[in-house]
Order: C-alpha cells, then structure tokens, then sequence
C-alpha cells in the first residue's frame, strides 16, 4: 500500500512555549496533510508507504523539514527544489481549547509544486489512496490549482479530500468554494469540519455540509462539530457519532478515520478510531 499526502510543510511557532520563561520559542512543522500523514505512518503496517508531497527550496528551512520527514518515516518525492524561495510559517495561540493561527507564507516554495509537474506525476504514480490538504490547493497559483485538480482526474487515483482549510489562506470565499467543489467531485472521501465549511460555504448546518459533498458525489463524507459530534454521510445516509476530542485534534482524527477503513474497518469503527487518536494527540499537547 502506497499513500500520498499533498500538502505545505511550516516551521511551526507556538506562542505559549514562546511566552514561557523556561525556555527559547522551541519550533516544530506543521500542516494540514503533513500532520494527517504523520499520524498515519504510526497507525498503518510498517511495510505501508507514506509520501508527504510538497515542493521544498534550498533555505535551511527547507533542509530541516527535510530532515524531519525522514525521521518520521514519511517519504519525500523528489520534486525539483526552488532556488529562490523557502518554507512557510505560521504562529500557533490556544485560546479555551481551541487554536487560532497566524501565517506568514509568502510565496513559499510550496507554491510552486506545480511548476513540476513531471515530477508531482510520478510522485502519483502507482498511489493506492492520494490525500489531498486545502492548504495546498488554497496557495497554489489559480492556473495551478486547476492543473493540478486535472491531473488528479486524469490519472484516477483514488482521492481523500480535506478541504478544512482556514479561509484566511484563501483570496476570498467565493475561490475557495470553486476549488474545493471541483476537488470534491474527485474525492472518494471527504473529512472536515463544521467550522470550516460554515466559514467558507455559509452552510446552516453540519448535516447540510455533509449533504453538500454526498450529493458530490463522495461516498463517505465527515464533518466534525465543536459540540463533541460528527456527522457521517454514507453514500448518502447520515449518522452521528461520538467524536469530542476530534474537533480539537482533526489531522489525528483524519489520520485514524483512513487507518481503519484502509484495513477494512467500517467507516463507524472509523471514526472511533480516529477520536482515539485525536484524543492521543490532546494528551501529548498538553504534556509537552
């Protein structure tokens, strides 16, 4: 089994660590399909293949995050490094359970995937399963993200999508819900959050968004609310389940959803799953 997460990879500073006495603003890497493919190497059989693909420059940045994924254990395509432009930031505050988040990516190196695109074929080439972040669609240049939206339906592999994108790294509402509709006709799966979808699609509800994507066309569809509960849409049946920690730690949750029903794990036994290793990961921030 060969999986590949696209995403932007970002140095990650967090500002409670930062306001600390104890010590210097410790940085880490962060991002929506670079976190969702973390937790996946540590939940699926070592023979499994994880890729983060991403576009990287020739900072030290860029060498860093490069040393962080393989000492994660994820693969990182060879995609052409760019000669002028590095990785992205962004501050991280907690504010009652909740984070917010500040970025400053420029015109990071990630933007530029696409201007490779032999590379980014053959990085899917042979991919059992493609998962694709709203981050990166939401930097891409607009004629990149379309290219890269119709190489991904050209070449048929099956698609997860997580749209849950901020709004801010978009221009506007009105381009992130063309983008994210037209890569949401391509996804088999589509995991996300009520917060999100309202930001961006002005949805009433969690059950409308759920309706959204099904009627898309995507057989399993889960948005999570901030009231402890997802919404499951089965090939157009909706549900509910139990999910309090994952709208707090989603890319654990998504990563844990995909674990299972990659293994044959019904999509309810899915979501049990993934709020387990949302519930993980809570338990790991608060430790640190």
């Amino acid at each position: 089994m060969r999986i590949v997460s696209i995403g932007e990879g970002m140095i990650e500073m967090d500002q409670a660590r930062a306001e600390s006495p104890a010590s210097p603003a410790p940085t880490g890497f962060a991002g929506e399909a670079l976190a969702t493919a973390w937790y996946l190497r540590r939940l699926v059989p070592e023979d499994w293949r994880i890729a983060f693909l991403t576009r990287l420059g020739m900072d030290e940045g860029s060498a860093a995050l490069a040393a962080y994924l393989a000492r994660s254990g994820l693969d990182c395509p060879p995609v052409p490094p760019d000669p002028r432009r590095g990785v992205g930031q962004y501050l991280l505050a907690r504010d009652e359970g909740q984070r917010r988040f500040c970025h400053w990516l420029g015109d990071s190196a990630a933007h530029g995937l696409m201007r490779e695109p032999a590379a980014v074929r053959q990085a899917l080439d042979g991919a059992d399963l493609v998962i694709l972040g709203g981050d990166m669609l939401a930097v891409l240049p607009p004629a990149h993200r379309y290219a890269l939206l119709a190489l991904l339906a050209e070449m048929k592999r099956p698609l997860a999508l997580i749209p849950a994108s901020r709004l801010g790294l978009w221009p506007d509402a009105s381009t992130a819900r063309s983008v994210i509709g037209v890569a949401a006709a391509l996804a088999r799966i589509v995991l996300t959050t009520a917060r999100a979808e309202a930001a961006i699609f002005h949805d009433a509800s969690p059950l409308a968004s759920a309706a959204r994507y099904a009627k898309m066309g995507a057989g399993q569809v889960v948005v999570l609310q901030s009231e402890g509960r997802a919404v499951l849409a089965l090939d157009g049946q909706m549900t509910t389940r139990p999910a309090e920690a994952a709208v707090s730690a989603p890319e654990g949750f998504n990563a844990g959803y995909l674990a299972a029903v990659l293994q044959g794990a019904s999509p309810q036994d899915a979501c049990a799953l993934g709020e387990q290793v949302a519930s993980r990961a809570i338990a790991r921030r608060r430790a640190a």
